[in-house]
């Protein structure tokens, strides 16, 4: 992947202020994600790692070498899940991705957004318009919450 044309005090921002305090205030597979986020930014860009990314990233990795965590997965603190669920949270996504794209393509066609558009969107998918509002609205909530906790505001 080519070098994103980032001034330096932008990718320090975004390693620093957005990554960090996501590390931070996360747990399990959140926690390593953003992680994993900061360690494929560094590369991209080429540039040196914080000392929070090389940190937690040695910690993690110098419990497996030396055999306290039975994988990397448990060293890095991720939540397995079986292949029953994985599979589950495939389709899940599929669902979420083919509704995002029929309401944005409705938004495009000057429909509102609204519980009609939801029902009709329903009958063509297939699925419950409340399935297709969860599946929606669901991921703007969660992420509606984490920014909220980032910046010290308790949602209702």
């Amino acid at each position: 992947m080519p070098r994103l044309d980032i001034p330096p005090e932008i990718e320090a921002g975004h390693l620093e202020t957005d990554l960090c305090k996501q590390f931070e205030i996360s747990t399990g597979n959140a926690r390593i994600s953003a992680l994993f986020a900061a360690i494929r930014f560094c590369g991209n860009q080429q540039i040196p790692m914080p000392e929070w990314v090389v940190n937690a990233f040695f910690a993690a990795t110098n419990e497996w070498f030396q055999g306290s965590s039975c994988s990397l997965d448990e060293a890095f603190g991720a939540k397995t899940t079986t292949p029953k669920r994985r599979a589950q949270q495939r389709l899940r996504k599929l669902a979420q991705i083919q509704v995002n794209n029929a309401v944005h393509s409705a938004k495009q066609k000057g429909r509102a957004i609204d519980v009609s558009l939801f029902e009709s969107l329903g009958k063509e998918i297939g699925l419950s318009k409340t399935v297709l509002q969860e599946l929606y609205y669901g991921p703007r909530k969660r992420l509606s919450r984490q920014n909220s906790k980032k910046r010290g505001i308790t949602p209702k």
